[in-house]
């Protein structure tokens, strides 16, 4: 599983960034483990656990990207 980091540009402020102009755009560096790359947007989680018992993967707060919004992406 590959951990990303990634640089991108938010189109809003709505979700609670504080402090800025809510015409403005906000750069966002995101880092987290890549689940999903697609055509036009990835998918990253924050979080990675294993289970105790199974040992299966699981995944928490996964968040996706539009390609059109990613400034750079590289691994980390």
């Amino acid at each position: 599983m590959r951990r990303v980091k990634i640089d991108w540009v938010d189109s809003t402020s709505l979700s609670g960034w504080g402090q800025i102009d809510d015409k403005a755009e906000m750069k966002v560096c995101s880092i987290g483990w890549l689940l999903l790359n697609r055509k036009d947007r990835v998918v990253i989680s924050a979080h990675r656990g294993f289970g105790t018992k199974t040992g299966l993967e699981s995944y928490h707060s996964q968040m996706t990207i539009p390609k059109r919004a990613i400034l750079k992406m590289r691994d980390v």
